[in-house]
């Protein structure tokens, strides 16, 4: 709309003539000076042209404005609302994650076991992710040196020593198959996971135990790739509760794998298989960080939810039927229905 020198009458300002235009300003110049107003709002009230097409082609413009603006209001609300229901959705899950479920009685508390393990490409294959031997050099050069992970750092770590040239090669694998080196390297051979030592304040050094460890908890075994962030924390492998012990001030808890129900993914697997998308930190849902402790405990709907994907993961392989095997029996013990568990909403979910 071409306005340039028409002539217009403002309510406040008097005559005055059209100097500039665009779809959004207008510039006129008045006895008082030039001025420039929002187009074609200031048509509404406040300002007229001389010629009447002018001003019915200023209100035609002024009413498609005020309609884009009323559609792209109710778009917004109704984002703001699905938004709304959306986090209703989630936390509504969340709750029932942490509720009790109905009918179901435990003779004792239990939890599952979500565990943070020092990624170790020890005995590495294309079908496996390694955890079987002590560390390739480059892998153990980044625990110790880079990443100075709380026991390979330590002075009395084989590998530590290793690295410093106290030990050989030789000698440091020879530690390894017999007496071990750590948990890492031999956790995928023992099928045992352990709870670690307090690393900072006054309990610094002294062993944590697993109060809420029973048997037929489900142990998840959890790492990430060197360099990578804890947000890409991947699930490696998972099984029932065997064996369990909840330690004391010198013993670390512990528990073994029941051999029937354990299931071990191969490295393109496991990147399937987040760990954030399925657990989220009560006091900080958001945050994605494990923290300096081995283990997190983890509730039941989120394991059944994590063994329900390994499953379909796992889906005409050789693990196929045991994968199925557990994630049946788990939900069984547990009171859970397989087919009516919520979707998964972890950390990732926003």
């Amino acid at each position: 709309m071409e306005l340039q020198n028409s002539v217009v009458i403002h309510k406040i300002f008097g005559k005055g003539i059209v100097v500039e235009n665009d779809l959004n300003y207008i510039t006129i110049c008045f006895t008082s000076g030039t001025k420039e107003f929002s187009f074609p709002d200031i048509c509404k009230e406040h300002l007229k042209f001389e010629r009447a097409d002018f001003n019915e082609q200023a209100q035609g413009l002024l009413k498609e404005k005020e309609e884009i603006a009323r559609i792209k209001a109710k778009e917004q609300l109704k984002k703001k609302k699905d938004k709304e229901k959306e986090l209703a959705n989630v936390e509504a899950k969340r709750a029932e994650i942490f509720a009790y479920k109905k009918g179901v009685k435990k003779k004792d508390k239990k939890s599952n076991l979500a565990f943070k393990c020092t990624f170790c490409d020890g005995g590495q294959t294309q079908t496996n992710l390694g955890f079987r031997k002590v560390c390739s050099n480059d892998i153990l050069k980044y625990n110790v040196l880079t990443k100075k992970q709380v026991w390979c750092s330590t002075v009395d770590c084989p590998c530590y020593q290793y690295y410093n040239k106290e030990i050989s090669r030789e000698r440091l694998d020879e530690l390894s198959s017999t007496v071990g080196v750590c948990t890492e390297s031999n956790l995928l051979v023992k099928w045992e996971a352990d709870a670690g030592v307090y690393q900072n304040g006054k309990k610094a050094g002294t062993s944590k135990k697993m109060l809420d460890a029973q048997i037929n908890s489900l142990a998840i075994l959890t790492t990430r790739n060197p360099h990578a962030k804890d947000d890409t924390r991947y699930i490696f492998g998972v099984f029932l509760v065997n064996k369990y012990y909840e330690g004391d001030d010198t013993t670390s808890g512990c528990v073994t794998a029941n051999q029937n129900y354990k299931i071990e993914m191969t490295p393109q697997e496991a990147e399937k298989l987040k760990f954030w998308n399925y657990y989220f930190n009560p006091n900080k849902p958001s945050k994605m960080v494990f923290g300096s402790g081995l283990f997190r405990y983890i509730s039941d709907i989120q394991s059944a939810q994590i063994l329900k994907d390994i499953c379909k993961i796992k889906a005409g392989t050789k693990d196929a039927e045991n994968a199925l095997n557990l994630f049946e029996y788990f939900c069984k013990i547990n009171g859970l229905e397989k087919n009516k568990l919520p979707t998964p909403s972890g950390a990732f979910v926003k």
